[in-house]
């Protein structure tokens, strides 16, 4: 079957271009440089062996060497220190005075710690700061319809309690206290920072609450 165009027509190869007809054919020419001189190298892959491994030569002791005279080995012998051998005596054990029990007024007195005292020390020198708190209650409720749970957060009257803070940054802080505070309660520490935190977990610690919080988009104004 043949090829037809869009038109019908039967589609048929090109021919030779005719441009080729008229182009001339160079016959008449020179070469130039070249002409090239060839060299031949034999035995190009002939190697010469290996040379030996040099053998070091055994180094004779400096003692035994001729450039020593043995009256200078002598003399290093003769000059050589003596080993010292240093002995230390053991302690002397106290000896323990006759009638010591005979006589109990000159016996050392024992030593009895106040622990509580201690303790109202060490507490006296925790710096305890004064934190206002305004209480959450949060209640979670769930859509009978679609089953999700919401959260909702009601505020009570505020007051204020004595805490420790621990530690403090500008993503948290954490404080603690023998108060009960709830969670997502928002408290205001009188420190330098005068920051609002909220009331994120809280863990029972050392007779108290450690409570952990984080910065607070709520920022009720607390009087004095």
């Amino acid at each position: 079957m043949a090829l037809k165009n869009k038109d019908g027509s039967v589609y048929r190869l090109s021919g030779p271009n005719p441009a080729m007809k008229t182009q001339s054919v160079w016959s008449d020419f020179k070469l130039h440089n070249m002409k090239w001189s060839t060299d031949r190298f034999s035995n190009l892959t002939k190697t010469s062996p290996p040379e030996p491994p040099i053998q070091a030569e055994p180094e004779e002791p400096i003692i035994n060497s001729p450039l020593v005279q043995p009256s200078f080995v002598e003399e290093l012998e003769s000059t050589k220190p003596e080993k010292i051998r240093i002995v230390v005596p053991p302690p002397a054990k106290k000896q323990r005075s006759e009638g010591a029990d005979e006589n109990p007024s000159e016996r050392t007195p024992e030593v009895h710690r106040d622990v509580k005292r201690e303790e109202e020390e060490a507490e006296a020198q925790i710096n305890k700061v004064f934190i206002h708190c305004l209480p959450a209650t949060t209640t979670m409720k769930t859509d009978s319809l679609y089953g999700e749970v919401y959260k909702t957060v009601k505020y009570g009257e505020q007051y204020s309690f004595e805490g420790v803070v621990i530690s403090e940054t500008d993503i948290g802080m954490e404080f603690w206290t023998d108060a009960q505070v709830s969670l997502d309660s928002i408290v205001y520490p009188k420190v330098n920072s005068k920051r609002w935190w909220r009331v994120r977990t809280k863990e029972p610690k050392a007779m108290g609450v450690l409570y952990q919080c984080i910065p607070s988009e709520k920022q009720p104004s607390f009087q004095a």
